[in-house]
């Protein structure tokens, strides 16, 4: 970055030198003293500018290094006060250089420091020449340095980069109104025009009058010099006539060097001149200050203020415009308004239309976006309302089906009880048996989808207390047994002593690790066992319910699918379910303050069940109050 702006701020100033170079002889016709002698002085600006430019751009730069390192390697954070920072850096070199190329010609000017060769009427014409020309050269490098920074402000984040606008906005005062930009692009254009103009017209001026000078003063030395009739009485009287016009003359015998013309950096011009008897030198200010400079001056500033006063008027209803079109595009941004139906698309009730061509164009793009962001937006609505209607029709289906399916499964079941009890052979009891085991199933997976209906409606009520960990792993064993009698299935249960009591629902935790032992068992062969193993780890901070199953590994990219009820069918049948037990497991755990994992190998599946050993009523109320089922 460094390298890049600079070579482009050392190549406007050298495009500035030779052109400088090139027109300032012909455009304030200059002689050939005046240019050999501004040179060394050119040379020296040339590279005080140089040197300059480029230790401001490795200052300026240095600021943003680290996010530009960021950026290049992809690692590390962008700070948005950097990307704002070099947003502004084209800004800061243009107005610096041109300052520092003003500030160094006005002190050219200075005796002294000026070349010897230039008076300060000529120092002054170059200094002004100086300064437009680097004024167009610093506009030219303002937009190439920031052409260049734009492309390097794409690479940033864009989050980076939308926190930067936001700070851009914060100090839009800082850098300038479009008026003010506007403004001040009319008035650079119109002053580069009026002061070149001026220049030309002052260089030619002077150029008439120093020839009418020196024609004057050579007709003086020969009037002052010749003789009348002999007689030179008159002499000292003509050269005091002379010096009140502005002329020195000097008489002096002999012969010497003729028409030798000098001048000195005072701005004064001496002649040696051959009279018929003698010669004389005669000394007068190149150019005398005369009404035609302060003319063009004046016409210079009006100039200038007729630019401001119009780059200021063309600005502000360009700022208008601006303001309309940002308008329009927040009124785009707001869904609820957009989808009104009295705000047509096609901004017809705008209060104004807007002036520039550019600003109309981004104005039709914007109707046109809006119209098609208003059917998104409606077509959005739409699906949201099908979708929470779908979700409420399925609850109160599911919950409606719970109700009717458990009151005569109960019983069926009371029935079967009473006639368990009664005299029965081996088959029948065996018959038996299998109603009731089934029945158990079934009324579970009631309880289960009926409690899934209650969440989507957010309605589970819980009711936490202090509750032992042996007493909450030893109901859900003993009801998983009774769940999978017949089914060669074996459960055990290890608990480690000690075990501080936990504030949870009871019977809310049962059952969600009751849902994990039978999903657990579906991944076990008969004849194998699933082992539930509770424990505090040694952070101390959640009890870890671990509970191990022997069966075959499940692969990586179906272990979340099984936790999503009815989401993925193929995948929850797999495993015997549609994944609405897991799923109901999962949300109770995570209202207690804890999670459900899934550790899969080769050698079997293991459930990681971690609640929180230090939860509160009020935590565990408002998790239940957020939660939905998935």
């Amino acid at each position: 970055v460094w390298a890049r702006l600079t070579l482009v701020q050392i190549t406007i100033w050298v495009v500035v030198a030779i052109g400088t170079a090139t027109f300032a002889p012909q455009l304030l016709l200059l002689d050939d003293a005046v240019v050999s002698g501004s040179k060394a002085t050119a040379l020296a600006t040339l590279g005080f500018l140089c040197a300059f430019s480029a230790a401001l751009t490795a200052l300026l730069v240095r600021r943003v290094r680290g996010s530009l390192l960021a950026v290049a390697t992809g690692t590390g954070e962008v700070e948005p006060e950097d990307v704002y920072v070099l947003y502004r850096i084209p800004l800061r070199l243009a107005a610096s250089g041109l300052a520092a190329a003003c500030f160094i010609t006005t002190i050219g000017v200075l005796p002294g420091v000026r070349p010897g060769t230039n008076d300060l009427i000529t120092q002054a014409s170059l200094a002004l020449l100086v300064w437009t020309t680097a004024s167009a050269g610093c506009l030219a490098g303002y937009v190439f340095m920031r052409n260049f920074v734009g492309r390097v402000l794409e690479q940033f984040p864009s989050a980076s980069v939308r926190e930067a606008a936001a700070l851009h906005d914060l100090r839009r005062t800082r850098i300038g109104h479009v008026r003010n930009r506007i403004m001040l692009s009319a008035v650079v254009a119109v002053s580069f025009v009026a002061l070149s103009a001026a220049l030309l017209v002052i260089a030619h001026a002077r150029a008439l009058e120093t020839s009418a000078r020196e024609t004057m003063a050579r007709d003086l030395v020969q009037g002052v010099a010749a003789p009348v009739q002999g007689d030179r009485t008159g002499v000292s009287r003509a050269m005091e006539e002379a010096r009140g016009l502005g002329f020195e003359v000097t008489l002096r015998p002999g012969t010497f060097e003729a028409n030798r013309l000098t001048r000195t950096s005072e701005g004064e011009t001496r002649m040696s001149i051959l009279g018929e008897d003698g010669s004389g030198i005669v000394s007068f200010d190149t150019v005398r200050p005369t009404a035609v400079f302060g003319i063009y001056g004046a016409l210079f500033a009006v100039a200038f203020l007729l630019a401001w006063l119009l780059g200021s008027w063309i600005g502000w209803f360009y700022e208008r415009d601006l303001d309309l079109a940002t308008k329009e595009i927040h009124r785009m941004g707001d869904l609820e308004r957009s989808l009104r139906p009295s705000d047509p698309p096609d901004g017809s009730q705008r209060k104004r239309s807007p002036r520039f061509g550019a600003v109309q164009d981004l104005l039709a793009a914007i109707d046109g976006l809006g119209d098609v962001f208003r059917r998104f937006a409606d077509v959005h609505r739409r699906s949201i309302h099908a979708k929470e209607t779908t979700e409420r029709m399925r609850a109160l289906f599911l919950a409606s089906m719970s109700h009717d399916l458990k009151g005569p499964l109960n019983a069926i079941l009371g029935f079967a009880e009473l006639v368990r009890k009664g005299p029965l052979t081996s088959a029948q009891r065996e018959s038996v048996d299998i109603i009731l085991q089934r029945g158990r199933e079934l009324l579970h997976l009631i309880q289960t989808v009926l409690d899934a209906a209650r969440i989507e409606a957010g309605e589970l009520q819980l009711s936490p207390s202090r509750a032992r960990i042996e007493e909450i792993v030893s109901e859900a064993t003993r009801e998983s047994r009774d769940l999978l009698m017949g089914s060669e299935i074996a459960v055990d249960a290890h608990v480690q002593d000690d075990l501080l009591p936990v504030f949870v629902d009871r019977t809310r935790m049962v059952q969600a690790i009751l849902a994990v032992v039978m999903s657990a068992a579906r991944f076990t062969r008969p004849g194998a066992a699933v082992t539930l193993r509770a424990f505090l780890p040694e952070d101390a901070r959640q009890v870890r319910v671990d509970i191990e199953s022997p069966a075959g590994a499940i692969p990586q990219n179906e272990i979340e699918k099984i936790f999503v009820a009815f989401r993925y069918p193929e995948e929850a049948r797999k495993f015997g379910s549609l994944g609405l037990g897991l799923s109901l497991a999962r949300t109770i755990v995570e209202i207690h303050g804890g999670t459900i994992d899934i550790e899969s190998s080769a050698s079997g599946v293991v459930f990681h069940v971690m609640f929180g050993a230090r939860e509160d009523a009020e935590s565990i109320r408002v998790r239940s109050r957020r939660s939905t089922h998935p």
